[in-house]
């Protein structure tokens, strides 16, 4: 077991190719509203569809802002917009091939569950100076005793917790059956970690 594996669930029942659920627009904007400044260099991780910095831009305009989007998707990487920098490759992969080159002032992205640690780790590397990088998650990341060992190493500046369940899977009636969070660390080094709700969505 690598330590990757952590945080790994089982693949039958259903999943979809690449884990490859959107994320809903309500749960971006919920996020994406409390940011705090403009940032000039975005870095969207496994960007599917490309909405995670599309709707950061939007937040930002008239801003100019420079958008990497690394997409494994071949189809789904084509068909993101001409003016951003879109790279289709694994983004783990790509990641360390530019550590120490590359730097982002906003890393915005949803891992797949299964690799969620991974994209984070593969991440902190990138944030520039006061970068921030927001992770969509599920609150059962945070547990297990092996998992505590990298939390406190890679502590979060903030944890946001979603009221609403959002709903993943078209068709179905229900949201998702598990609590959903976006996890922040930056800007800077965090001691501690604060909790909130994002409860105006």
């Amino acid at each position: 077991m690598t330590q990757y594996d952590l945080f790994s669930e089982p693949q039958d029942g259903g999943r979809v190719d690449l884990d490859y659920y959107p994320t809903p627009q309500w749960l971006i904007e919920a996020a994406v509203s409390r940011l705090w400044r403009c940032y000039q260099t975005i870095l969207d991780a496994g960007s599917g569809d490309g909405r995670l910095a599309a709707s950061v831009v939007d937040h930002r305009l008239p801003h100019p802002s420079q958008v990497t989007a690394v997409e494994l998707h071949e189809e789904r990487a084509a068909a993101l917009p001409d003016d951003w920098e879109v790279v289709c490759a694994s983004y783990p992969e790509w990641a360390k091939s530019v550590a120490g080159k590359r730097s982002f002032d906003l890393i915005i992205t949803n891992p797949p569950f299964s690799r969620w640690l991974e994209f984070v780790d593969a991440s902190l590397p990138l944030l520039a100076h006061n970068g921030v990088l927001l992770a969509l998650g599920f609150s059962n990341i945070l547990g297990s005793r092996k998992r505590a060992v990298w939390w406190q190493k890679h502590r979060p500046s903030k944890i946001l917790q979603s009221p609403r369940r959002p709903q993943y899977k078209p068709g179905s009636n229900n949201g998702d059956p598990r609590e959903t969070i976006w996890v922040q660390w930056g800007p800077g080094m965090s001691t501690k970690t604060t909790f909130d709700w994002l409860t105006d969505y």
